[in-house]
Parts: structure tokens; sequence; C-alpha cells
């Protein structure tokens, strides 16, 4: 028995690694595609950072170019700006003076990653306690009523439910702050706007898995044997059931946190979002690039640990 162990535990781990090296071999192209693409889009948007209302004359504008290596041909200026990179060094913000990228991202990011983690705890607990109960009287009343409110909750996009909730419960009925993190209230609004289609999108996975699951064999033995249908239904067929749900949470946690850029601004939330917009308006070329790196850093992070989880509950999947 300890060598099967052993030989399980072996097999398993070797499934991970296996699962791990695929995924990276994909990862990394991928992220710096994302650079290159990111960079050059960057550089033909039009207008500078420089410009403002009162245009400089040439000489000033030449030694803003020459200051921060804009006036070098472009592979140049990709070459230097992707050493900087793998140095962990994303440049100096061109209009947030005294301030480089990565201090604005380390001020903003705890606020995106703790809205993102919040709305995907929130959507979870919802989602799957909603797919529980419509899995409890199939057919009934309930169970279509969780199935409209799930369509309805996945239609709606969160920069449409955000203004809905401020409009309801910020303007009208005064219940709960809508600009701000003064309190812990002000999370409230922004979280259930976030995950409030995620939360819709859960029910209807784990919904239908529970209806596949019911049917397999080792349900209905179960049932045979006696168990209550709660009983059943949690230890025997929820666990297969989720399945689905973990393959989702990985690329929902990540769709999150880029969804994040919308609400942070409905909401007036001091995370990447608002640096992200401020930056593209102002084409601050070093703080939009770092705050993309990143985002596309964390989805395929994000994708990864999902595609582990996976490949560790279901043992067909090889990758």
């Amino acid at each position: 028995m300890p060598c099967d162990k052993l030989r399980a535990n072996g097999l398993a781990d070797g499934r991970v690694i296996a699962i791990l090296l695929r995924r990276l071999a994909t990862a990394l192209p991928t992220l710096f595609a994302v650079i290159l693409l990111s960079f050059l889009l960057m550089r033909a948007a039009p207008g500078s950072p420089f410009d403002s209302e009162r245009p400089l004359d040439a000489a000033t504008r030449a030694a803003m170019d020459k200051a921060y290596g804009l006036d070098r041909p472009l592979i140049v200026q990709l070459g230097r700006y992707l050493g900087h990179v793998l140095q962990g060094d994303f440049g100096p913000s061109l209009v947030y003076k005294d301030f480089t990228v990565s201090g604005l991202v380390a001020q903003g990011l705890p606020v995106s990653l703790t809205l993102g983690g919040l709305a995907l705890v929130f959507a979870a607990v919802l989602g799957i306690a909603g797919g529980i109960i419509g899995a409890l009287r199939p057919g009934g009343w309930l169970d279509r009523w969780i199935a409209i409110k799930s369509a309805v909750a996945v239609a709606l996009p969160s920069f449409v439910t955000g203004p809905l909730l401020v409009l309801i419960f910020g303007l009208w009925l005064s219940w709960l702050p809508v600009s701000g993190l003064d309190s812990a209230a002000s999370w409230i609004l922004p979280v259930i706007a976030l995950g409030t289609p995620a939360a819709g999108a859960v029910a209807r996975l784990t919904r239908a898995g529970l209806a596949e699951a019911m049917a397999q064999d080792h349900v209905r033995t179960a049932r045979a044997r006696g168990f209550s249908p709660l009983t059943v239904l949690l230890r025997h067929a929820l666990p297969p059931a989720l399945i689905p749900v973990v393959s989702y949470l990985g690329p929902a946690a990540a769709g999150l946190l880029t969804g994040a850029v919308v609400i942070e601004t409905v909401f007036g939330l001091p995370g990447l979002g608002r640096y992200f917009v401020q930056g593209a308006l102002n084409r601050d070329y070093p703080l939009v690039l770092g705050v993309v790196i990143l985002y596309a850093g964390l989805i395929l992070f994000f994708n990864l640990i999902a595609d582990l989880l996976y490949g560790l509950l279901d043992p067909r999947v090889r990758g």
C-alpha cells in the first residue's frame, strides 16, 4: 500500500509538471506578443504625452523627446524597453512627475487585487449556492427563477450594473457610499457590480454540472443506499459537478481583474484602473505598457492555476 501511494503521488506530480511545462511553453510567447503589440499600438496612436493646451516650442519638445529616448528609432526604443522590463524596470511615468511606473503600480495593485478577489469570492459563493438550490427542486419554480436571474446577470455587463447600483442604492436610497474607500461599506457596490455577471455564469455551470452528475451510477447507488437527497447532492454529486466551475474560475478571475478597470473608474477607487485610463488619455506610454504587462501576466497566471487544478481534479486531463 505505501508503494501504491508513492506511485500515485509520483504520477500526480508528473502530471502537474507536464501541465506546467506545456502552459509555460505557450504563456511566455503570448506575453512577449502582448508586450510587442502594446508597444507598437501605443507608438502608433496619435498625439504625444507632451501635448497640452499650450503647445511646446520645437526646442523644448526635442529636448523632452531626447530625455525620454523618444527621438530614437522605434526598434531601438523597443529593444531598450524589453531590456529594462527583463530587469523589472518599467521606466518613469511621463505624466505623473517624480513617479515611476513600478511605484504607481505598487499603489494601485492592492486595491485592484482586493476588489477582484472579493468579487471572485462573491461570484463563487452566490453562484454555487444558486446552482445547488435550483438542483434541489429541478424543474420547480425556484429552479426556473434562478435560471432566469442567472441569464440576466450574465447578459448585463458590469458597466451597466455599476451605474444602476449607484443610482438605486447610492442616490435614491442613500444606503451605501458610491465613491472612494472611506469605509468597509465602500466595497459593497463595486464588488456586487463586478461579481454579478460571473455569479450568474457560475450558477448556470453548477446547475448544469449537478444535472449531469445526478444521473451518474455512483449517485444512483447512494440514493439506493438510503442517503438523504441533500447528502447525495452535496457529498456525491457536487464534487464532480464543480470541475467545470473550477475550469471557469481561472479565466473568470482574470476577467474580474481586467473588468475592475471600468468599475474602479465608475466608483472612483484608487486602483490600477484609474492610472490605466489616465495613462491612455495622456499617452503615458510606460504607464499604459506597465499596466498591460501586469494584467497580461496575471491573466496567464490565473489560467495556469486553473489548468493545474483542473488536471488534479480530473485525471483524464493531460494538458
